[in-house]
């Protein structure tokens, strides 16, 4: 029944949230159950049980004295077991509506952006074929390509990572700001992502301008910042046209978006993202992201079927493929 309830209330909540909420029935918590279930039975039923064994070994005493105070004894013991029940009861139904309460408002918690109506997929390259950043930038580009233009396709996009999936966060530097020995510097969220990334999951642009296909290897580098890592670090001045380093390479900040919340929608981290276009710095790895125009879910077949085409075409003979596992 528990199990049941639990995947019925999920069927119930929206996606944004039960996103975080993690709900697990295993043989651990049937064992807790049947044990707390097994001492409870035994411990209430002591009590009437030690009750009646002492009504029959003074039954034949016929002092209305001694049965009068027995009875009021058998009263007050009974009494306090209604009290108990009713306060454990009184508990358990406040617990209850704390957790409701808590969902409601967790409900009406915006995580920064869209998750509705979007798919995604964990895609792998066999790093023998694609061992260059020329070769994975070639092949995220025919395959955003692809997939923007499958039936019922509105964006697609490549980040690594994205929401509510793993924490990747990374110290950088910011020109002009010299750094004390043993100072680990400014500290933020990092997410590598393609162009339509902030566009297939709805996240606002606040100053500046998006990663365009022209952000790519080769090019200036640039990055975006989120409205929390430009108060946190540039509060009262405008970041657009400062710098930060990841790395070798100095990016020139050329727009400002919204903050997201990336690991809970109960707790805020505080923590401002920085975000580098995966166009120059083309991973292995990454998260394919496709927003549809209705139900997300006939997409999987197809996203997998463009990885799998694009993997033959690209490589042919090979017996590795792009792995995506959606």
């Amino acid at each position: 029944m528990a199990g049941a309830g639990a995947r019925a209330l999920f069927w119930l909540a929206p996606d944004n949230a039960s996103v975080a909420l993690k709900v697990r029935l295993d043989a651990r918590v049937v064992v807790v159950a049947v044990l707390a279930a097994a001492v409870s039975a035994v411990l209430f039923s002591l009590a009437p049980a030690f009750q009646v064994l002492r009504l029959a070994r003074f039954q034949g005493l016929g002092e209305g004295g001694r049965r009068s105070v027995s009875s009021m004894r058998r009263q007050r013991f009974g009494s306090g077991l209604v009290v108990g029940e009713v306060s454990l009861a009184l508990v358990l139904l406040v617990g209850a509506g704390l957790f409701l309460r808590s969902l409601a408002r967790l409900h009406n918690v915006s995580p920064g952006f869209d998750p509705g109506r979007v798919m995604s997929g964990l895609l792998s390259l066999p790093p023998a074929q694609y061992a260059t950043p020329e070769k994975r930038l070639a092949f995220y580009t025919a395959l955003i390509d692809r997939l923007s233009h499958l039936p019922g396709a509105v964006s697609a996009a490549v980040a690594m990572p994205v929401p509510f999936t793993t924490e990747n966060s990374a110290s950088f530097a910011i020109e002009g700001r010299p750094q004390l020995a043993g100072d680990p510097g400014p500290h933020g969220d990092l997410r590598f992502i393609s162009p339509d990334y902030f566009a297939t999951l709805r996240i606002p642009l606040r100053a500046g301008r998006f990663f365009t296909a022209h952000d790519r290897t080769g090019s200036e580098p640039v990055a975006i910042i989120d409205d929390h890592l430009a108060q946190q670090y540039w509060p009262n001045e405008n970041p657009l046209g400062k710098r930060l380093r990841l790395g070798p390479a100095w990016s020139t900040i050329v727009g400002i978006v919204g903050h997201v919340k990336h690991s809970s929608l109960a707790v805020d981290s505080g923590k401002g993202t920085y975000y580098i276009p995966l166009f120059q710095r083309p991973l292995p790895a990454g998260y394919l992201l496709v927003r549809a125009d209705g139900d997300p879910s006939p997409l999987v077949g197809a996203m997998r079927d463009r990885v799998q085409s694009l993997a033959r075409i690209s490589h042919r003979g090979s017996s590795k493929k792009p792995l995506l596992l959606a």
